[in-house]
């Protein structure tokens, strides 16, 4: 684990890198088949920073949160509350 700076989670840019570099590493996986083929499929409409992918195996579509806890939130990272973010 690598240290996190609490200051890049108030910008979204910096905040979706830090959960793509947390999630997966370098590597993108799907979360629904667990394949590494993987093509990136442009960004959100509402949150410009989340970037979409879609696996070349099981054509599922995904994005940086999906499958997390923050899937379903329609806010921007950038205006989250992080009391709760613990290391």
């Amino acid at each position: 684990m690598f240290p996190i700076n609490l200051l890049d989670l108030i910008d979204p840019k910096k905040c979706y890198a830090l959960v793509r570099q947390l999630r997966w590493g370098g590597i993108v996986t799907c979360p629904k088949c667990g394949s590494n083929h993987v093509v990136k499929r442009g960004f959100d409409e509402v949150q410009s920073d989340r970037q979409r992918y879609q696996c070349k195996h099981c054509h599922a579509r995904f994005d940086d949160l999906s499958g997390t806890i923050f899937a379903l939130t329609s806010s921007a990272f950038g205006s989250m509350d992080y009391s709760f973010v613990t290391s």
